[in-house]
């Protein structure tokens, strides 16, 4: 075969290529087009007839709402109108919504099965409208059945939908299911999900810890982390730990448990401290075992939280550590604890230790180039508030003379 017939059928490829492309892309502009035009028409349609039937919506309504809903341009439409009507009148969009939950719920069966798109989109419209409380079992069933998706965005839908509407115990055994699946779920997407829980943090935080042992490593460190960041309270009730921080200290000097685990523990007792758990925090900033690094490159941070010479001493021991992350947090944290480099840390400064001296020194460095960032920033915006002010009222006064 010559080298012109390849290069001829190369050339061939690459242009069937390049009509395939185009007129791909024809395609998908002209769908967007028709499906905007079609909802923003949609939409108006429904915002007369929710005008109609605002205050009482009659079975008829429903049954529009219904049809509609089954389709993706009726479902944007209708999340469009109820955005529109939420911010004219939120009373009014209530009072409506109460009305009509009857129709989220009767849909149930449609959704069930079919494509992920508009599955995701179902979860995402109930998870915003619906107001029946408590919610209807039957649509916590198909969110359940939905975290079973391959597709991500469908799982996350539905949890969060779970969550929105659903009591602890629901999200307790939708988090189940989501952990006994073999597709991989981000844990961040799923301690931040938690934190989007409308009601008392501390009875979710219960429902979760009743059956912590139940869950995976990945899940019991979502839990750990959720406990962190919601800021529930100390005490637990109905089969929970009665005291979380106790509860929490015990897996932390578990030395059975995983590495994760026990760290999302010293974590915990960075933003919650509590006294008991700093003998456990400065055991581990003493490790010096190449293995377990880790423990000290935490704990360094966490001890921030705790000013006492026992901590001071012990992140000094950690500026002397092989490992540069662990000097690094270190001097972080002796830096926030606020002590004076000349006179508080004039023995690691002239000591032997090379390698602590420059940290402390690069710390102090780094912190004081920020500060003086930061100012400058800040004058240079009070500079730039000050000038628009006398530029505006020229503008106004040059207008006025004008008129």
């Amino acid at each position: 075969m010559s080298v012109q017939v390849i290069i001829g059928f190369y050339a061939i490829i690459c242009l069937m290529m390049i009509i395939f492309n185009l007129s791909y892309l024809q395609i998908e502009s002209i769908r967007s087009w028709y499906l905007s035009r079609q909802t923003m028409y949609l939409s108006k349609e429904l915002q007369e007839e929710i005008a109609r039937n605002l205050d009482f919506p009659t079975d008829e309504h429903r049954a529009m709402l219904r049809k509609k809903l089954r389709r993706l341009p009726g479902m944007e439409s209708f999340d469009y109108t109820m955005e529109q009507l939420y911010k004219d009148s939120p009373k009014a969009s209530e009072h409506y919504l109460n009305g009509i939950s009857t129709v989220f719920e009767d849909l149930v069966p449609y959704f069930s099965k079919g494509d992920q798109l508009r599955r995701a989109y179902y979860a995402a419209i109930t998870k915003r409208w619906y107001r029946a409380r408590p919610c209807n079992p039957k649509l916590i069933d198909a969110f359940t059945g939905f975290i079973t998706s391959h597709a991500l965005y469908t799982r996350q839908n539905a949890l969060e939908a779970i969550v929105e509407i659903g009591s602890p115990r629901d999200i307790s055994r939708a988090v189940h299911v989501l952990d006994s699946i073999e597709s991989e779920h981000s844990s961040r997407l799923v301690s931040e999900t938690l934190l989007m829980y409308p009601g008392d943090r501390d009875d979710l935080a219960d429902a979760l810890l009743s059956e912590f042992d139940s869950f995976s490593l990945q899940m019991r460190v979502c839990f750990i982390n959720f406990l962190r960041l919601s800021d529930s309270g100390r005490i637990g009730q109905e089969g929970a730990p009665e005291d979380r921080y106790r509860f929490i200290k015990n897996i932390m000097d578990d030395e059975d448990e995983e590495l994760d685990l026990r760290l999302a523990c010293a974590r915990y007792f960075m933003h919650n401290p509590w006294n008991p758990a700093l003998a456990t925090l400065l055991r581990f900033a003493r490790s010096d075992s190449a293995a377990l690094w880790e423990y000290a490159a935490v704990v360094a941070l966490v001890l921030a939280s705790y000013p006492c010479p026992k901590t001071i001493r012990a992140l000094k021991n950690c500026l002397r550590s092989p490992v540069y992350h662990v000097r690094f947090n270190a001097a972080q944290s002796l830096y926030k604890l606020g002590l004076n480099l000349e006179t508080d840390l004039a023995d690691v400064l002239n000591g032997p230790d090379r390698y602590a001296r420059d940290m402390l020194l690069y710390r102090w460095e780094m912190e004081k180039r920020r500060k003086e960032y930061n100012e400058r920033r800040r004058s240079q915006q009070q500079a730039e508030a000050e000038s628009s002010e006398p530029t505006a009222s020229g503008d106004a006064v040059s207008i006025g003379g004008a008129a």
